[in-house]
Formats: C-alpha cells, sequence, structure tokens
C-alpha cells in the first residue's frame, strides 16, 4: 500500500470506530466494532515493521503512533461495553488502559486527528460514567530491575531512555519482579489510578462502590472498627497487566 492509501485506511478506520464512543449504541455492533479495531491495530503494526526493516524510523514512529491510539478508541468502546454487562470495575480498567495507549500515541502528533480530541471525551466519560474518585490506593515495594523494552538487556545497562521511542518502539522497564512489599498509602495522584476502592462500608453492610450494591453483612470486628469511626474499605492494591504498547 502507499503511504496515501494508508492515511486514507487510517482515517476511515478512525472514523467509524468513534460512531461506537456513544453509550447507546447497539452492544453487538460495538463488539464487531472492537474486533475490526483488533485486526487493524495488527495492520499497522506490520505497517511498522516493515517500515522498522527499511530503516524509515520516521514512518516507524508515525505507525507506532496509529496503534496506540487505535488501542485507546478500542479500549473506551470495550469500557462501554463492560458497564452495559455490569462490570463498572474491569470498565474503569479499560478506561485508564485508555489512558496508558493515549499518552504513547500523543507522543506522536501526526497520528492524532484534529477535529476529535480523545483526551477531553475519556475526560468525560470519567466524569460522567464513574464515580468521583479522591483518593487512591498505593503501595510501597521493591523490584528487581527490569528489562528495557527496546533491546532486553537491563534497563540501567543500555542506552535508551524510558519515555522515548526508537524507530517505533517505545522504551520503559519491563519483566520486573517485586522482591517485597513494605507499606500501603492512600494518595490523591497515584502513578496507577487503576488502584481504586472497590467496597466501603456504610449501615452495616459493604457496599460496591461503583454500583452502590450491597455485598455482604460487616462481620463483628469490622463493625466494632466502624463504630470507632474506622471506615472499612476493600482496594485494587495492583494492577499486574502488561499492555501491549509495542
Amino acid at each position: 500500500m502507499t503511504i496515501k492509501e494508508i492515511k486514507t485506511l487510517y482515517e476511515k478506520t478512525m472514523g467509524e470506530a468513534i460512531n461506537y464512543l456513544t453509550f447507546c449504541r447497539d452492544i453487538s455492533l460495538q463488539k464487531k466494532e472492537i474486533d475490526e479495531l483488533e485486526k487493524n491495530v495488527r495492520i499497522f503494526k506490520n505497517f511498522k515493521w516493515q517500515a522498522n526493516r527499511d530503516k524509515q524510523e520516521k514512518l516507524s514512529n508515525l505507525f507506532f503512533g496509529c496503534h496506540n491510539y487505535l488501542n485507546s478508541v478500542k479500549n473506551c468502546i470495550e469500557s462501554i461495553v463492560l458497564l452495559k454487562e455490569n462490570q463498572p470495575e474491569r470498565a474503569w480498567d479499560k478506561l485508564m488502559n485508555a489512558e496508558v495507549f493515549y499518552s504513547w500515541a500523543s507522543k506522536v502528533n501526526d497520528c492524532l486527528l484534529n477535529e476529535f480530541c480523545l483526551m477531553d471525551y475519556m475526560k468525560k466519560m470519567e466524569e460522567l460514567l464513574f464515580p468521583h474518585f479522591k483518593v487512591y490506593s498505593s503501595l510501597g515495594f521493591t523490584t528487581t530491575k527490569g528489562d528495557c523494552s527496546v533491546c532486553s538487556k537491563k534497563i540501567d545497562e543500555c542506552e535508551h531512555i524510558e519515555g522515548n521511542i526508537y524507530s517505533g518502539f517505545a522504551c520503559f522497564e519491563k519483566n520486573k519482579k517485586v522482591l517485597d512489599i513494605d507499606h500501603s498509602a492512600l494518595v490523591e495522584n497515584p502513578r496507577d489510578r487503576r488502584c481504586v476502592p472497590i467496597e466501603i462500608s456504610e449501615n452495616g453492610k459493604m457496599i460496591n462502590y461503583f454500583t452502590l450494591k450491597e455485598m455482604r453483612d460487616l462481620n463483628e470486628k469490622e463493625k466494632e472498627e466502624c463504630a470507632k469511626g474506622h471506615l472499612q474499605a476493600k482496594w485494587a492494591m495492583m494492577h499486574f497487566e502488561e499492555l501491549d504498547i509495542n
């Protein structure tokens, strides 16, 4: 395909995908669109590999931005579908994934569509469809040194800089292993906003924070703590999924 044809494919794919970012769209059509976006993510990754093989760094970076932008839109639609299926916790994770994919795509300005601001849309989704989280959980832990996602050497032994893109591939630390968890804390601005309250205590019950559904009665120990003014809560403490950025 020529560059002009690839550009046309990208714009057509995005134009169709944006139509399914509306909550009232038919869920079966949204799922078909998710499959279509997944197919196009693979297509643009293949374009990237070809450009990388031909040592066309600028083009490799452009296609990197395109497949991450497509993945961001895909995760937004998946978030809507999961909300319809009454899976709000997973829907929140998908929206946070969408933000990560977008953050990488936004490093390549040419892949962004000027007439549609995806980041503004994601902010509106968060504001209108999910609870307003005032604090998040954050764990303090020690890990092994991970590997560089570009060259697979230890991250502190290679020449690549985390956060940069090299010929269509993002540099970040991967394959870290947790050695020890030494504390947890509640913070306003965590590194990972997927770590949110799942259940909270209210009127002798544990309530789902997303849906307000009663999950179970408090046990005696929990009731004693609540009587002292201590809120009981269940948190998502750590997220282990490694997103397919590259």
